[in-house]
């Protein structure tokens, strides 16, 4: 668990894969991110589709030196998620992906503390905040 001013980065469970699913592809901020009639070229996934690229590794810690998911929460709420890729721990690059569950004032202050609080590992792969 990772703590900040106002938002908890929480370790995202096999349980919370539908709740990040239905953030992706069934929020109101979706449009803003995939699909017609603004991305007609990025099509929503389907659930197989969404389960074969976040595969469990994001959901059960096995595999933190490459990806890892968490829940973004207020008060205990959650708000959104957030997660990485593609870890490069030689470089300290990652791809990250953030997902709101709305386009609420909270969300956007939410995105700015979830990167200043974003994990990375060092070099014996222990996860220290940015």
């Amino acid at each position: 668990m990772i703590r900040g001013t106002n938002v908890t980065l929480r370790p995202a469970t096999k349980d919370d894969r539908r709740e990040i699913y239905t953030c992706l592809v069934a929020s109101d901020v979706t449009p803003d991110m995939m699909g017609p009639p603004t991305y007609r070229d990025v099509s929503i996934p389907t659930w197989d589709e969404f389960r074969g690229d976040y595969g469990s590794h994001f959901f059960d810690a096995s595999r933190p030196d490459h990806a890892c998911s968490f829940i973004i929460e207020v008060d205990g709420e959650s708000v959104g998620h957030i997660n990485y890729d593609g870890l490069d721990s030689e470089r300290c690059v990652a791809e990250l992906d953030i997902w709101m569950r709305s386009k609420t004032s909270q969300s956007r202050r939410v995105v700015q503390q979830s990167f200043s609080a974003t994990p990375v590992l060092n070099q014996r792969g222990q996860a220290s905040l940015m």
